[in-house]
């Protein structure tokens, strides 16, 4: 008997082994485990019953979903009441549901409804979903899993770089990854985490999802909102989606979507639900926390600093301030995210730098020790502004070889004319340098075919060439012959003493070959011919300047010449360069 103990013991033992094992490669495939706020706001039976077979339904995707509730304490007279109640909670399950879990993404939340008395103390639910899909392609029990591989890999990849020193800097981390890296976009999934992780496009439900669900991952507590918001570009209000997250015991809100400017901004980036309510006004209130009124994490507050690229403007505006603000991010270029508190007009700051034709903007410069030429440009989002200053480099005056038209031949190739800078290795097509070739290729003229059609012949062979440069017809070479016995060949009437049959090939080889049209560029050394045009000098001599040895025309006024300054160009909401 002990002996059978043993072996079922070893078993046993060995079978735990296993099972150990298995959750290990589970885990690491499926480690998301979903913060489920809105069953934390489910109050009756009824609710919460319709919450879990609702999740797990989908979960399984179960195209058909059904469940029964018993009321307790039946009453027939109040199976009317019953039925509306079960109703209203398994719709508000669905919504919380559709909140909770963000990694349902092949489920659009749409399906129909059916309440049905099942028997005498029972009510039957029936909910009938809609189809799941992704990328318009049909999602089943069977295949949903290389799906959510796929999301899986993906997150992987963007938490593999996330700093790990503390929950503020995941959070700053992965909202400007996403606002980064995903693309506002619609498309087939642009309500979805698989669109806005695997394929990179999305729109606000999306954003909000990705959020919620990489954040949940680094173990950081989030929610979807969805409602209504003033949209930063338009000032309509849209249907939108943003985030409720948690850090140390506090509730903050996010809006990824409107902080995707082309760049990160924060804007909206760590707000109290009183700065949230002034442009974001949630479908159910009563889903969110009474307190909310934390302000410690105003991204400007937290991150300002000398160079840090990231400040506050009170006050009045100091270019001194504003230029000590500034991140050098370049050999020559620096930028600046502010926040204007200065109780300005929302383009009080705009103006400001454009006073005096851009003084201000001088001042910067100067400030940062800009010499010479530069721009500046600036992008704003409420009253949040991001400012970039570029130092140019210094102007210098074009030293023009100018090379003329010249037509191709069946020898040689030809060229439009054209101008070469010496100095910079510019071309460009006009004499005023106003229009620049990039394709170098596209000023090259090809030879032309030969015209075979001159008949050339010596004591023994006759054969085809070009009437324009001699070059024989490859194949045309043969014997002269005389079949008519008149004393002339029968093909180029030459003097023949024999009588040849005609030949097929020719018995010897061509004594000349067809010349091929150079293929050589000009140089872009000082004093000769660039080296991406011909290599054979243009027939016309370059047209030379008296002072400089090129052509250059005398500019009209000392602001705008050959070399000209730097015109002035926008960025953003405004591009400046500027002469000091």
């Amino acid at each position: 008997m002990r002996f059978y103990l043993k072996r079922v013991l070893v078993f046993v033992c060995a079978l735990a082994l296993v099972f150990t094992a298995l959750p290990i490669s589970v885990t690491e495939t499926h480690a998301y485990e979903a913060y489920e706020y809105g069953y934390s706001l489910l109050t009756t039976d009824y609710e919460k019953i319709a919450y879990r077979e609702i999740s797990e339904g989908i979960r399984n995707c179960e195209r058909t979903i059904e469940f029964g509730i018993a009321p307790p304490n039946y009453q027939e007279s109040l199976k009317q009441q019953y039925i509306q109640e079960i109703t209203e909670a398994t719709h508000r399950a669905l919504r919380l549901v559709m909140a909770d879990h963000p990694e349902y993404f092949w489920f659009d939340g749409d399906g129909s409804l059916a309440i049905y008395h099942d028997s005498w103390t029972t009510f039957k639910v029936v909910f009938e979903t809609h189809e799941y899909s992704v990328n318009d392609q049909l999602v089943t029990k069977s295949n949903v899993n290389q799906y959510i591989q796929q999301v899986e890999n993906a997150a992987k990849k963007i938490l593999a770089d996330m700093p790990t020193d503390s929950d503020l800097r995941k959070i700053h981390y992965l909202h400007d990854y996403l606002t980064t890296n995903i693309v506002y976009k619609s498309d087939n999934d642009d309500q979805t985490l698989y669109g806005a992780l695997v394929e990179g496009e999305a729109l606000c439900a999306a954003y909000a999802r990705a959020y919620q669900y990489l954040l949940t991952m680094a173990g950081i507590r989030c929610w979807y909102v969805a409602g209504t918001s003033i949209s930063p570009i338009s000032l309509n209000k849209v249907a939108h989606a943003w985030n409720l997250l948690y850090l140390d015991g506090k509730c903050y809100y996010s809006d990824l979507t409107w902080d995707d400017q082309n760049e990160s901004f924060h804007a909206y980036y760590m707000l109290s639900r009183a700065e949230m309510d002034e442009s974001h006004f949630p479908d159910h209130p009563e889903d969110l926390p009474a307190s909310c009124g934390h302000a410690d994490l105003d991204y400007f507050a937290v991150h300002q600093g000398a160079g840090t690229g990231v400040g506050i403007l009170t006050g009045s505006y100091d270019p001194n301030k504003l230029a000590s603000y500034m991140k050098k991010v370049s050999q020559d270029t620096w930028c600046v995210h502010v926040e204007d508190m200065t109780g300005g007009s929302p383009r009080a700051f705009v103006m400001w730098l454009e006073e005096n034709n851009s003084a201000m903007a001088k001042a910067v410069a100067a400030a940062l020790g800009i010499e010479g030429r530069f721009s500046w440009s600036i992008d704003t989002l409420w009253d949040e502004y991001h400012v970039s200053i570029k130092k140019l480099p210094d102007e210098h005056k074009h030293s023009i070889l100018a090379f003329p038209a010249k037509n191709p031949t069946c020898s040689q190739n030809g060229n439009t004319q054209y101008f070469v800078c010496q100095t910079c290795g510019l071309w460009f097509s006009d004499m005023f340098l106003a229009n620049q070739i990039n394709d170098k290729e596209s000023v090259k003229l090809p030879a032309l075919e030969h015209t075979y059609s001159k008949q050339m012949s010596d004591g023994n062979q006759h054969w085809m060439a070009c009437k324009d440069c001699g070059a024989e017809k490859s194949g045309s070479r043969d014997f002269h012959y005389d079949l008519n016995s008149n004393g002339k060949c029968d093909v180029c009437n030459a003097k023949v003493e024999v009588h040849n049959e005609p030949t097929t090939e020719p018995t010897t080889k061509p004594t000349t070959s067809p010349t091929e049209a150079p293929k050589d560029e000009p140089t872009l050394n000082p004093g000769t011919e660039p080296t991406d045009g011909p290599t054979e000098e243009p027939t016309d001599e370059p047209v030379t300047n008296p002072s400089e040895g090129v052509t250059e025309p005398a500019p009209e006024n000392t602001n705008a010449g050959i070399c000209g300054v730097l015109s002035a160009s926008i960025v953003g909401f405004y591009l400046l360069t500027q002469d000091t």
